[in-house]
């Protein structure tokens, strides 16, 4: 199934449907991508294969005109859940999602229910062929519920506390992967590694790369006797 990503973004939210990367996502992107894994597709209705078809044909990009992002809620924070969320639906002609679906999970329910209502309450100016014409398209919208994504995210205000909840409750929904395979280890190994290329010593950035791990699984001790220290400063002090 082929989807369209290719929105123009609201002025006051221009992050979220650009899917422009803030430099530390960037670093993140430089080191490691991890592959999502789509819930199983169902049948496609008439409707659906229409839009699909009309991927070809998209002369002027959807614009999202009404519509606020979710932040992630106090309650699911405090369990340290987390996760990425994307919602697939019809863009019709009238500017809203039908047939909306989660065609990735967070891992988490509510997550998945707060962005697939939030995707089912935007409005938008649909997408024109070269004609001008309306036309309906596959859609895809990508929504991301994270302590250190918040705000300045990793800059700001994430401090040990949330770091430990985060990966204590993604290590019991993931008990097969190591901690190695959590974006925020790679976030944080990528924001290291570009800090490193500055310099352009490349023996002092493969020695900082594999120095990382090590220093990574520091951190969990030292957050647990700090547990209000900022992360950044636990790992690059």
């Amino acid at each position: 199934m082929q989807a369209y990503r290719g929105f123009e973004s609201h002025p006051v939210r221009q992050t979220n449907l650009g899917v422009v990367m803030s430099p530390i996502m960037l670093a993140a992107a430089l080191v490691a991508a991890q592959p999502a894994e789509d819930t199983a597709a169902p049948q496609e209705s008439a409707a659906w294969t229409e839009a699909t078809a009309n991927r070809a044909q998209v002369k002027i990009r959807p614009k999202l005109t009404e519509g606020d992002f979710p932040v992630l809620p106090a309650a699911e924070k405090a369990l340290g859940h987390h996760g990425d969320v994307t919602v697939s639906g019809i863009l019709t002609t009238e500017g809203v999602l039908s047939e909306a679906r989660v065609s990735q999970s967070s891992g988490v329910p509510e997550l998945d229910r707060i962005a697939l209502a939030a995707a089912q309450s935007f409005r938008f100016a649909p997408a024109q062929d070269a004609q001008g014409s309306v036309i309906p398209i596959i859609a895809t919208i990508p929504f991301k519920f994270a302590a250190y994504a918040e705000g300045d995210g990793l800059a700001g205000e994430y401090r040990c506390e949330q770091f430990l909840l985060d990966l204590a409750w993604w290590q019991s929904a993931n008990p097969d992967k190591p901690v190695t395979e959590h974006e925020l280890y790679n976030m944080m190994l990528g924001l290291q590694t570009i800090g490193l290329m500055n310099g352009g010593n490349t023996a002092k950035v493969k020695k900082g790369v594999a120095l990382f791990e090590e220093r990574w699984g520091q951190a969990f001790e030292r957050c647990r006797q700090k547990p209000q220290a900022l992360l950044l400063q636990v790992l690059f002090r």
